[in-house]
């Protein structure tokens, strides 16, 4: 009788070991596809930041550019532009270059 006892001890055991083995590799594998998708989602939010961030480049480059030729149209230096907007005078004279290249060629196309 204790045989049997112990025998279905072990039988319970084995069965509740069986058990847990069983969940715990389905746990891994669900740990691995979160994973993919927590790695996806930082992809994701790494590329939107760089994005983003050639966006406000972008848009602040479009000011200066703006701000700069008016200036030069208010009959301010190059020197005192890029000490008001922070910028070398070297940058100043390419955005008035380009200006100039782009209105050559809207009067090259009209």
């Amino acid at each position: 009788m204790e045989y049997m006892v112990v025998l279905g001890w072990i039988l319970l055991l084995t069965l509740t070991l069986f058990y847990i083995h069983n969940r715990n590799s389905k746990l891994t594998e669900e740990i691995k596809t979160l994973k993919k998708a927590l790695n996806t989602k930082e992809m994701n939010i790494s590329d939107s930041l760089v994005h983003n961030a050639t966006n406000q480049d972008s848009t602040e480059n479009f000011s200066l550019h703006d701000e700069t030729i008016h200036l030069i149209s208010a009959g301010k230096s190059r020197e005192s532009i890029s000490k008001k907007l922070d910028i070398p005078v070297s940058r100043v004279d390419l955005i008035v270059k380009f200006n100039k290249l782009k209105k050559e060629k809207l009067s090259d196309s009209l």
